[in-house]
């Protein structure tokens, strides 16, 4: 319903809206495909190369966003725990903006802790992740 809304103003071949909503929905693999402005086109939108100023533009806010979700950083819980046996954690996973809405996030708070358990192979060392608090906030 959402990918149709978001496109109906760019496609009106009935068939093509389709085509379009199943590839987003379910041909695409998962939602962290990134889809080219050529890929776009190949879709039939209507995508449009910035200039030059619009690019560093996009990109400096691209790297905001990069940075403060860590996005170049894979959450490996053996690394953040390090030698401590147990630690709180937050993680922001979602940002939302607008210049009238404002900020919100979706954060993940948690303790991560070691534990060991039992299995037929013999005692194993694993990480427990207890979730305390997992929703929106409001940017402050």
């Amino acid at each position: 319903m959402l990918a149709r809304r978001l496109i109906v103003n760019q496609v009106t071949d009935e068939k093509k809206i389709e085509e379009v909503v199943s590839f987003l929905t379910s041909e695409s693999g998962s939602h962290d495909y990134t889809i080219s402005r050529r890929e776009g086109r190949d879709l039939g939108l209507h995508i449009e190369s910035p200039d030059d100023g619009l690019y560093l533009r996009v990109k400096a806010l691209y790297d905001d966003f990069r940075n403060e979700l860590r996005l170049n950083q894979a959450f490996d819980s053996e690394a953040y725990l390090g030698q401590d046996q147990s630690k709180d954690y937050e993680v922001k996973r979602v940002i939302a903006e607008s210049l009238d809405g404002g900020s919100d996030y979706f954060q993940s708070e948690g303790t991560l802790s070691r534990v060991t358990v039992n299995t037929p192979a013999g005692p194993q060392t694993g990480i427990n992740d207890t979730r305390n608090f997992e929703g929106w906030r409001r940017q402050q």
